[in-house]
């Protein structure tokens, strides 16, 4: 059964932290549960608005004492200007995660790989590997988004024999 997901990815761009907590508040007192952010957001090419996004979505749960929303939450772009530059290597994937698990908290459901473009499937492979053993001990669900080589990623992950990935179709499914 799918579920209704709020996207937040204008989120500190053109609906700022008031807007942003209205649409949380109406969202949750009807029953909804699942967000999806990223780290990137908003993708408004504003150096100073990187994490934006995220951050309205930690302090409307921390001022609600909220603790049981689903957020999904993309890493791996290295910045908000909406190219499909990233970093997909473990350190800064354990980074980004940290911080995701810090300032989210029991709210962290699901942590997708964003916009990868490579086709190495070593690479890839090595990838999903470290992400999905991490995600594991934190008992959170892999995901992907905006993946160039779903081919590749559908390989890996079948011969992973991994059950349970969370699959954010856009372009994708076109």
């Amino acid at each position: 059964m799918k579920k209704l997901c709020l996207g937040t990815a204008m989120w500190g761009w053109s609906v700022d932290e008031d807007m942003a907590y209205s649409i949380l508040d109406c969202f949750y007192s009807n029953g909804y549960r699942y967000i999806d952010t990223a780290n990137n957001y908003p993708l408004n090419d504003i150096r100073k608005d990187y994490h934006k996004s995220e951050m309205f979505i930690s302090k409307w749960c921390k001022s609600r004492g909220v603790k049981d929303l689903k957020i999904t939450y993309k890493i791996g772009s290295l910045s908000n200007s909406y190219t499909h530059e990233n970093d997909l290597s473990p350190p800064f994937m354990s980074v980004q995660i940290n911080r995701a698990i810090e300032i989210f908290t029991e709210n962290l459901h699901t942590v997708m790989i964003h916009w990868d473009n490579r086709n190495n499937l070593s690479l890839i492979k090595s990838t999903i590997e470290f992400l999905n053993d991490y995600l594991i001990k934190n008992n959170l669900v892999l995901g992907i988004s905006g993946i160039k080589h779903t081919d590749i990623y559908a390989t890996i992950i079948s011969d992973m024999k991994i059950s349970k990935v969370n699959v954010q179709s856009k372009h994708n499914f076109l």
